[in-house]
C-alpha cells in the first residue's frame, strides 16, 4: 500500500493525474485490490503490534531528552 501511495503522489505532482480515482486506472485498481484481498486470505494481512510503551516510562523518555546537548551518550 505504501508504494503505491508513493507512486499516487508522484504522479499527481509530475504528471498531474490520479491513479487511485481516475477511471482510466479502475481496472489496475481492482487486481491491486483483489491482489490484497488474496494476500490477506493467505496470512500475510497479519499484524502483530508491540506492547505500548507505559506512561512511566514515556514521562522518563521525556524527562531525560535534553535537546541543548545533541551528545549520542546523552540519550543513552
Amino acid at each position: 500500500m505504501g508504494i503505491r501511495f508513493g507512486l499516487q503522489t508522484h504522479f499527481l505532482l509530475k504528471r498531474e493525474f490520479d491513479i487511485i480515482s481516475d477511471g482510466e486506472f479502475s481496472k489496475s485498481n481492482q487486481i491491486f485490490e483483489a491482489a490484497i484481498g488474496e494476500s490477506k486470505r493467505q496470512g500475510f494481512g497479519k499484524v502483530d503490534h508491540h506492547i505500548p510503551i507505559s506512561k512511566e516510562d514515556l514521562e522518563k523518555i521525556q524527562s531525560s531528552y535534553n535537546p541543548s546537548s545533541p551528545d549520542p551518550k546523552s540519550l543513552q
